[in-house]
């Protein structure tokens, strides 16, 4: 059984000074990139969105998010559970997505 992984996303570090808008240090991960057509765009994850968990798992970092992908084999799908800007406020959502398959 291989360890699962979000495909089709490039995740960075809440609070990182090279992005705006991406919350502090601790407060999960930004969608810095979705590649189209990858199961994380399918899914409906937007470049921004702020990851904050997994299931029932918080994630606060770049460390956990990827521990906590890694709980799940590939292929399962999990609920992911987001912040996304939207209308000047933070929104929650919760978005199932698949987990990375080797070509």
């Amino acid at each position: 059984v291989r360890e699962g992984y979000l495909s089709g996303v490039t995740v960075g570090e809440c609070g990182d000074p090279l992005y705006e808008n991406t919350l502090d240090y601790g407060e999960g991960v930004f969608i810095a990139g979705v590649e189209e057509g990858s199961p994380a765009e399918k899914a409906g994850l937007h470049l921004g969105d702020i990851i904050v968990g997994g299931e029932n798992y918080p994630i606060q970092n770049m460390n956990r998010f990827h521990g906590v992908m890694a709980n799940w084999p590939q292929g399962d799908t999990i609920l992911i559970h987001v912040r996304r800007w939207e209308k000047k406020e933070w929104k929650e959502h919760s978005i199932r997505v698949l987990l990375g398959v080797p070509n």
